[in-house]
């Protein structure tokens, strides 16, 4: 992951993608926590409201990890 993300902090997108696509990922979710961080204390609750009903509804959590899982091996068998 950290090639992929030296790769993209180059502008090389691609590289970064064949690197490893989970770094994409790992940056979108850092963003969603700078920018719940970053905004007002009385709108903060909001926003973690609001995450906690998407995760709810969708389980995405469960599912980001179970592919995470599956992609992870997957790599790993390619190169044995």
């Amino acid at each position: 992951m950290t090639r992929s993300a030296m790769a993209l902090l180059r502008g090389q997108w691609q590289e970064s993608l064949r690197q490893n696509a989970l770094t994409w990922v790992m940056i979108v979710f850092w963003l969603v926590i700078v920018i719940g961080l970053s905004i007002p204390k009385r709108h903060r609750q909001a926003w973690v409201h609001a995450i906690g009903r998407w995760e709810n509804r969708s389980r995405w959590g469960l599912w980001f990890a179970g592919l995470s899982i599956i992609y992870t091996l997957t790599r790993w068998f390619k190169f044995l």
